[in-house]
Order: structure tokens, then C-alpha cells, then sequence
């Protein structure tokens, strides 16, 4: 029953809400050479997980956050397991709603967006005061004990994901949707365009944006100057490190960092890191390090743009070795001293 037990596995993983799943199958097993089974059709193991949320709940949250003077949406992994990414960004725009992202794996919201407000989890996001709307799409609820505030008491909470055990289980909740992440951020687009004319919305989002561009504008003013307190710390801080390659990549490249021993290893993600700017010192070691750059060229449009993407690899690559190789020789020095 391997072909069974495989489906099923694929099922766990892709069905809302997902996640790993592990399966093991004994060696015995696998080494018989004498084994017949049955092929199966994933479709055979599929669930269609369309969840549609309650339109009086849709129709209920969109007012909300039309009427609202400083409304935010707080975003979490089931955003990215349903591949609704594009359609909370443009739920965002339609009436310049600020975003934080939430506890998760994943990077559900682009960090460099003028709307993205910053980390609500195991830290503490822009913002949070004067809130009169808070909407938890697809994450767990803040909780202090992520290091975190809760969600400010006197802001109109709603609460929408899949996982519906989660939902009005540690605040007072005021709309709770357990529906579909996809299925209800484009409900609720579709909602707000239909209650409000272009003109209302343009209103609407004007003095909003003009706002959060400011304090996006301020917040990356202030990381910088923190992180240039300890620019040429040795050993090197990692908000170092992230800049020099955030320089030279692209906006869609994807990075994997070796030191090829057992010192501590820095992993950038698609420029996550990069935003964060977290005091974390990379612990560089006197010996070799090899710092290894891979750029994903297979969305490249043509021959030119993946001659672009491979120069802009190496200049990184020399970037990067050129700030290690003077944090060596600090230390070095140092150590004969």
C-alpha cells in the first residue's frame, strides 16, 4: 500500500490548512525487489477545499474597513499556502490599508511594500496605536507570549482562516470568518469595490498612504542608523552582511549561504532579512569561509537577462568576500597582538 500511503501523505501536506507531513516506510519493505501495487491518481485523494466565507460576514467586514479611520490587516502563513499573496496586496491598495505580517514561515506580505507596517510577531509593529480596525487574516492571533503586544482593545476585531479552533478562543472577537484565505480576501475585494465609487476609495487612500509612506520612510531612516552604530563591528553583524547583498540582487533572487563548517550559518530569504535588520552578530571564524550565491535564473526572460542576473551574482560574490576577508584580518591581527 505504498502508492496509498504516499497519496495520502501529498493530501495532508496540500489540504488546508497543510504543513510537513513525514512518511516512513520500513526497509524491508523497500529493499524487496518482489513488490506489486496499484497506482493511484492524486485526484483519487483530493479534497476540494473551496471554503466560501458567509456574504452578510464579507458584507459586514467591508464596511468596517471602509468606515474606518486606521484600520490594519495582520497577515499569516495560511496567506501564502493559498497563494493569495497578489490579492492581499491589492486588498491592501484598494484602500491603503496598512499590513503586518504575522507569526509564520513565510513571507506573506512584501516588507519593502510602503504599506507594510512591520513584524507582529516576537516584536512589535508600527502603528498600533490609535487602531480602530484589526483584521488577523490566516495567522495566529498576536499573543504577548510571542513577544508581542495583543491586538489594542478598543479596535473592532475580526478574525478570518481556515483554522476555525483558533478563531474567538483568546480575545473577544467581533466578526469571525472561518472560511478560505483566497475566497475571502477577494470576497472582500469584490465587496469594497461595490460599495464605493473610484472616487471614494481615491479619498479614502490618499491621506492613508501619504501617511504610511512617511513612516515607512522613517522606520528604514532608523534602521539604518542602527545598524551603522556596529557597520564595522568585527565580528560582523549579520544587518552588514544583508546589505551588501541586497545591493546587487534581484528582486527575485534566491540566496544559500554555507560557511562550509560548523560556525554559525546566516540564511537570507528572498530579502527578508534584509528588512528585519536584526542585531544578530554572524560569528566569522579565522579559517575559510565560503560564501556561496545561487541566483534562480529559470524565470529569466532571455539569454541577456540571465547574463544580468550571473554578473550581478559575482559582483555579490566579491561584495561579500571583500567584507569577510577585511573582518579576517581584524581578527587576525587581533590575535597576534
Amino acid at each position: 500500500r505504498i502508492p496509498e500511503m504516499v497519496r495520502r501523505g501529498i493530501k495532508l501536506a496540500t489540504t488546508p490548512t497543510g504543513g510537513p507531513v513525514y512518511v516512513r516506510i520500513p526497509k524491508n519493505i523497500l529493499s524487496d525487489g518482489d513488490i506489486d501495487a496499484k497506482l493511484y491518481s492524486q485526484a483519487a485523494f483530493s479534497v476540494g477545499a473551496q471554503m466560501a466565507p458567509k456574504p452578510e460576514l464579507i458584507e459586514q467586514t467591508a464596511r468596517y474597513l471602509i468606515e474606518a479611520q486606521n484600520p490594519m490587516i495582520n497577515v499569516g502563513g495560511e496567506v501564502s499556502r493559498a497563494g493569495a499573496v497578489e490579492s492581499v496586496v491589492e486588498l491592501a491598495e484598494l484602500l491603503s490599508i496598512s499590513v503586518t505580517q504575522g507569526y509564520s514561515v513565510f513571507g506573506d506580505f512584501p516588507n519593502g511594500h510602503p504599506l507594510f507596517h512591520g513584524f507582529y510577531s516576537m516584536g512589535f509593529p508600527r502603528g498600533l496605536g490609535g487602531l480602530d480596525v484589526f483584521m488577523n487574516l490566516g495567522s495566529p492571533i498576536p499573543d504577548p507570549t510571542l513577544i508581542t503586544a495583543a491586538p489594542p482593545a478598543k479596535a473592532t476585531l475580526i478574525n478570518a482562516q481556515v483554522e476555525y479552533e483558533r478563531i474567538a478562543n483568546m480575545y473577544p472577537t467581533d466578526v469571525s470568518i472561518a472560511a478560505g484565505v483566497a475566497e475571502t480576501t477577494q470576497a472582500l475585494i469584490d465587496a469594497i469595490t461595490g460599495m464605493t465609487t473610484k472616487a471614494q476609495r481615491r479619498k479614502l487612500s490618499e491621506a492613508r498612504l501619504a501617511k504610511a509612506e512617511k513612516g515607512a520612510t522613517g522606520a528604514r531612516d532608523r534602521r539604518m542608523r542602527r545598524a551603522k552604530r556596529g557597520w564595522d563591528a568585527a565580528p560582523m553583524y549579520a544587518e552588514r552582511l544583508c546589505y551588501e547583498l541586497d545591493q546587487w540582487l534581484d528582486r527575485q533572487a534566491c540566496i544559500v549561504v554555507e560557511t562550509g563548517d560548523r560556525s554559525q550559518r546566516l540564511v537570507v530569504r528572498q530579502r527578508q532579512a534584509a528588512g528585519g535588520m536584526e542585531r544578530q552578530p554572524l560569528e566569522l571564524q579565522a579559517r575559510a569561509i565560503v560564501v556561496e550565491l545561487t541566483i534562480d535564473v529559470g524565470a529569466a526572460e532571455d539569454a541577456e537577462r540571465t547574463e544580468e542576473l550571473g554578473a550581478a551574482a559575482q559582483g555579490c560574490r566579491q561584495s561579500t568576500r571583500d567584507a569577510v576577508a577585511d573582518q579576517h584580518r581584524r581578527l587576525l591581527a587581533g590575535a597576534q597582538s
